[in-house]
């Protein structure tokens, strides 16, 4: 008897820190989704550093740890035993939880659209040139050369990509950036370049 009641003291206190930490996380996603806000700057460069990619990949670790403790304070709450605080946490935490999501909304919006539209098309390029740069060296993936690197740069010079977004008054450059996979990124101009994955469209590289 007295084992059981060591264990789901146990069980408690961990289910009760672990959805303290899920709390303090969710407060801190909320204040970031309001800082984003007040600092955004328009246009299509991610920015240096990527803000709104290393938010979303930041709350996309949160929300999974924050699900997984939720999930185990229901089955605690409803197979186990009743225990006030978890009960009262568990609360709080969804409501943080959905607070987040919302305050996040606009740095969702601001990666999502890239799946559309003309970052839609830009991603088409991007793909296009993944595979044009391993078709020109000729293997399916990995880290180039240096002598592979300066190849698939010859054949982006002698054939340039470019794509113009309506709202910028010169158009954008897709040229090869990296030994390392995503080889390709966009020169926004002005120095600024930036690397994604054509995949999720993450940016993985800016400067």
């Amino acid at each position: 008897m007295r084992s059981e009641s060591t264990t789901a003291w146990l069980v408690s206190f961990i289910l009760a820190c672990w959805l303290t930490v899920s709390a303090l996380g969710g407060v801190g996603l909320v204040a970031l989704g309001l800082l984003y806000l007040l600092t955004v700057e328009p246009g299509h460069f991610p920015g240096d550093p990527p803000a709104a990619d290393m938010i979303v990949e930041l709350a996309i670790v949160f929300w999974l740890f924050t699900l997984l403790g939720l999930c185990g304070a229901f089955a605690w709450s409803r197979f186990g035993q009743q225990d006030k605080v978890v009960r009262v946490g568990s609360k709080t935490v969804a409501v943080l939880l959905m607070l987040s999501v919302l305050s996040l909304t606009p740095v969702l919006a601001q990666v999502g659209r890239r799946h559309f539209g003309e970052w839609g098309q830009l991603k088409a390029l991007l793909r296009q040139g993944e595979a044009k740069v391993l078709e020109r060296v000729q293997r399916e993936g990995g880290v180039l050369s240096h002598e592979e690197v300066v190849v698939a740069r010859d054949g982006f010079k002698a054939n340039p990509v470019y794509f113009q977004f309506k709202d910028m008054p010169r158009p954008v450059q897709v040229r090869v950036m990296s030994s390392l996979p995503p080889y390709v990124g966009v020169d926004f101009g002005d120095g600024n370049n930036a690397r994604f994955d054509p995949d999720t469209m993450l940016c993985t590289f800016s400067d």
